[in-house]
């Protein structure tokens, strides 16, 4: 995956920001009820919990109609904040939905609007269907459907799309505590979150149904499971992702530790309860010390090795092209396989190697991997951690001189850091995009290459979201491009002028989002405080640009924050919801 900047993009005389004076109109209406908003539980205080629960945004901005925003309740309803400008200012807060009193959860409630009049919502163990018919009009919602997903209480919905194919695709996480994890599975046991793909499927186009809901109810067909993996963190980005000649799907998102991926799912249907089993263990049948040629293989492959490099050797079928080969190579991890969701090889490698030195190419059926050892002149006793000691073919050298045999394990050299590594040093400490198709497989892998994230935030309807790197002192902004699966790449689209620096020298920071056209920028601190930043107009470079800074009423924590492209941004506190009028 390509990260390219456009230096067109890029003001390099930008000084910085000047602080307005001008007014900025604000609104605030007391809310019904209490937000929901979910505790940390015994047990559930790392990090990534701590992220999960603290910085979850519980405002859902509605991509149909930018002067709306909604939240949930204790109580299981939805509440609509609503800003009217027309004539004269007003921010009104209304009840929608009037859903079953929420138990005690182990996740937040979470809401997802996929089209001008469906929407889904998740109590933590069930998923809502819901229609809502024309959300302008300020009507009661209606129940189509509720799904049961998971008997923990811990259930999110993290993004949902409508499909080419009459259907939604979905991404549900569920949150699990450490200390009740009861997985089996070694690989598996120590994650915390649980990341399952769905599809709710229609028999006609949702277009021409989403206007009744009795319509909408006598067209849906059913809810499959797609695939689940494990990972230890939320997923910091999500999106669906379209094949560019036909309509399968993908899923790409972002994390900051490596997920534990399936070896192969089968999609099925799960109206009532999808299984929460972890991934699939290795076949008990297949023969673990089976060999390939002259290599050792579980994965029908062979690897040799010289002072300098190793080389895994594949046998791929007949009229199999290199646009149909994925592999992705990074310090210490190696996936290996074909488009279709063939996987030869999966796992993580006994030793770092160089990256920018290891190359793949295929020939005459044989796909060739070869890795640039980071440590030369170490031998590796095996090619994957966990395997057990295996016999190699050195490759012949100059050094080796016809020799086959591997050099005493007396004369070879230490490496630097002698001592074994522990789980926290192999960590990722970056984070790292994954394309998975269907069925499971990893199709493509990139790191941020110390790009740091700086926030996601919605753009256009039904269109995957942006997200926002640092680059230097600034904020890039990029979103995915239609290209091949095989090469797919990311469209620089706008700089935030210094925001990067910015955003960094806010210790108090909570949430930073902007809106869909991009015009400025919002941050807000975990009480008080909403700074903006307005970026100079399209097309002029110039040297410095307005800030606004404005401090709420009350000191309540902020809950959420959202923003449109007309200057609107809402402010949500437990007790009120707040409307700031930006003079743009």
């Amino acid at each position: 995956m390509a990260f390219k900047p456009n230096r067109d993009l890029l003001n390099v005389n930008f000084e910085g920001y000047k602080l307005s004076l001008s007014p900025i109109t604000c609104l605030s209406c007391a809310i019904q009820g209490e937000v929901h908003a979910a505790t940390l539980k015994e047990g559930a205080f790392s990090y990534h919990h701590v992220r999960a629960f603290s910085l979850h945004n519980h405002l859902t901005p509605d991509p149909y109609d930018e002067s709306s925003v909604y939240w949930c309740n204790k109580d299981g309803s939805i509440q609509r904040g609503t800003y009217a400008g027309t004539t004269s200012a007003e921010l009104t807060v209304k009840l929608v939905y009037s859903g079953d009193s929420v138990p005690d959860i182990c996740n937040n409630l979470s809401l997802v609007l996929v089209s001008p009049q469906l929407a889904l919502h998740s109590s933590g163990r069930e998923m809502s269907l819901l229609h809502t018919g024309r959300r302008e009009e300020g009507r009661k919602w209606e129940l189509i459907k509720t799904y049961t997903l998971s008997e923990s209480s811990s259930v999110s919905i993290t993004r949902a799309t409508i499909t080419d194919d009459s259907s939604i695709q979905l991404l549900i996480t569920e949150l699990q505590i450490p200390s009740s994890t009861t997985a089996s599975d070694e690989r598996v046991k120590d994650n915390i979150v649980k990341c399952t793909w769905y599809k709710i499927k229609f028999k006609s186009s949702i277009e021409t149904i989403q206007h009744s809901a009795a319509i909408v109810r006598d067209s849906l067909e059913s809810i499959t499971e797609i695939t689940s993996f494990h990972s230890k963190s939320l997923p910091l980005y999500t999106a669906f992702q379209s094949h560019p000649t036909h309509s399968t799907q993908y899923l790409l998102f972002m994390s900051e530790t490596t997920p534990t991926l399936p070896s192969k799912t089968t999609p099925k249907d799960c109206d009532i309860h999808p299984s929460a089993s972890p991934p699939p263990a290795e076949d008990a049948n297949v023969d673990t010390q089976s060999h390939f040629g002259l290599g050792y293989s579980t994965d029908k492959y062979e690897w040799s090795q010289t002072d300098s490099e190793v080389v895994v050797r594949f046998e791929v079928p007949k009229g199999v092209t290199k646009r149909e080969i994925y592999c992705v190579i990074s310090r210490q991890e190696l996936v290996v396989g074909l488009t279709d969701g063939t996987t030869f090889l999966r796992g993580e490698l006994h030793d770092i190697i160089d990256t920018e030195g290891s190359t793949w190419t295929i020939e005459n059926g044989t796909l060739e991997v070869t890795l640039d050892k980071s440590q030369c002149g170490v031998q590796w006793p095996r090619l994957k951690r966990g395997e057990e000691g295996v016999v190699t073919r050195p490759e012949v050298n100059s050094e080796s001189s016809g020799k086959t045999s591997a050099p005493p394990e007396a004369k070879r050299p230490r490496p630097l850091v002698s001592c074994e590594q522990e789980e926290c040093d192999t960590a990722d400490e970056e984070a790292t995009l994954y394309l998975v198709s269907q069925d499971g497989a990893l199709v493509n892998k990139a790191s941020l290459s110390g790009r740091q994230l700086v926030f996601t935030a919605p753009s256009q309807p039904d269109h995957a979201h942006y997200f926002i790197t640092r680059h230097d002192v600034d904020a890039i902004v990029w979103i995915p491009s239609s290209t091949t699966l095989e090469e797919p790449s990311w469209t620089h689209v706008n700089t935030f002028n210094a925001l990067g620096y910015v955003q960094a020298s806010k210790e108090n920071r909570k949430f930073t989002t902007s809106p869909p056209n991009l015009k400025f920028a919002v941050i807000t601190d975990c009480t008080r405080h909403i700074f903006v930043y307005i970026q100079p107009e399209e097309g002029v470079m110039g040297n410095k640009a307005r800030e606004f800074v404005y401090t709420l009423s009350e000191k309540m924590d902020i809950l959420g924050l959202t923003a449109s492209n007309s200057g609107l941004v809402f402010v949500l506190t437990p007790r009120t919801l707040f409307a700031l009028k930006l003079p743009l």
